[in-house]
């Protein structure tokens, strides 16, 4: 993100399973804030080992931005 003087990207399609990902850890060891939501994993493929997470969505921002999250104000069932 420095070398493109880039203060905040939006990833999507992310697939990660949820903060804990090793591609999350990463990217906030780069000294990069994170905000980010994983698709809930139902108890279905919780039990198998096909824990595959297709969507999600990241923010990343350099330090000193502020980043939150916020509830809708309308429940969705889709990120689209």
């Amino acid at each position: 993100m420095q070398g493109e003087k880039l203060h905040v990207l939006t990833l999507t399609e992310t697939w990660h399973e949820d903060s804990d990902c090793t591609t999350i850890k990463r990217l906030r060891g780069l000294g990069v804030d994170v905000l980010e939501t994983a698709r809930p994993i139902d108890d279905r493929r919780r039990q198998t080992k096909a824990k595959l997470n297709h969507g999600c969505m990241a923010i990343v921002a350099k330090r000193g931005v502020a980043l939150s999250k916020f509830e809708l104000r309308q429940k969705t069932t889709k990120f689209e």
